[in-house]
């Protein structure tokens, strides 16, 4: 077997993504995709343990549990940007009738009511308290649809009785 090149179709946006993944400018695109390919070492889910909460998100293979709504999306808030750091910005532009899903600054949440409770994530994103199921469910595919990914099979969203 030949080690030369092979050519097969890739969509310009899967090359945009793995070029915005290089951390310097001379890194080969070769090193990034063998970079990434390590990642889902990291992303397989942890050891089955006896707690069962209220609200699962499964990521990429990875179990996202919390009793509310609000903390199971901060949590996949902070998984996701460890995965694809690139969603959460393009998310955070992302406006919905009233509010954004996620943004770096606390105001752009509710700016119309400041009233309203907000969550800072781990890694540092502003998300609102008073999230509802359906909106979790359409940040949640939004997030799909900004990485190229399947919602109900790469991300799955469940809600314990």
């Amino acid at each position: 077997m030949s080690n030369g090149p092979i050519y097969i179709p890739i969509q310009e946006t899967t090359i945009a993504r793995l070029i915005s993944q290089k951390r310097t400018p001379d890194e080969a695109i070769e090193k990034v995709i063998d970079r990434l390919c390590e990642r889902p070492a990291r992303l397989q889910a942890p050891p089955k343990t006896q707690v069962r909460s209220k609200y699962v998100i499964v990521f990429l293979g990875q179990e996202v549990t919390a009793e509310t709504l609000s903390k199971v999306f901060a949590e996949f808030i902070d998984v996701l940007g460890e995965a694809f750091p690139e969603v959460l910005d393009n998310l955070s532009k992302v406006k919905t009738r009233n509010r954004q899903f996620l943004a770096r600054c606390k105001e752009l949440i509710h700016p119309y009511s400041p009233h309203l409770p907000t969550h800072r994530t781990k890694s540092g994103w502003w998300i609102s308290k008073n999230i509802g199921q359906e909106d979790l469910i359409r940040a949640l595919k939004k997030c799909c649809s900004i990485a190229d990914l399947e919602y109900g099979d790469d991300l799955v969203f469940r809600a314990r009785p």
